[in-house]
């Protein structure tokens, strides 16, 4: 389990250095730059967003659930799980990210919808 951490430890530094490289690259946009290149900036630094949110929820916290022997459960659950552990600070702003793949359901709502 500590190889499958450190794994997983290391391919989230390589997206926080891409997903940072994507965000300096929309904030030294000039005013007149080309709408198709300010287009694509801005669309690889969501789409490596969403890449870490989903690597993240799915695979980090769902691998220190696992380390903890908690079951599966939601992804709801995983974060709030998450937020026991002390891993952010409010529920709030985590609980209103899409989840890739669902179009613009949010964790929230994907864990309300189980429940129903």
């Amino acid at each position: 389990m500590k190889e499958v951490l450190t794994e997983l430890r290391e391919v989230l530094a390589k997206q926080r250095f891409w997903l940072e490289h994507s965000h300096r690259l929309c904030r030294e946009l000039d005013e007149p730059a080309d709408r198709i290149e300010r287009y694509d900036r801005y669309e690889n630094l969501c789409s490596r967003y969403a890449r870490s949110v989903d690597f993240l929820v799915r695979k980090v916290y769902r691998a220190i659930d696992a380390a903890e022997f908690e079951s599966q459960g939601t992804l709801l659950d995983v974060v709030h799980r998450a937020h026991k552990r002390g891993l952010f600070d409010s529920l709030e702003p985590i609980s209103k990210i899409p989840i890739c793949g669902n179009g613009s359901q949010s964790v929230r709502s994907q864990g309300e919808r189980r429940r129903a």
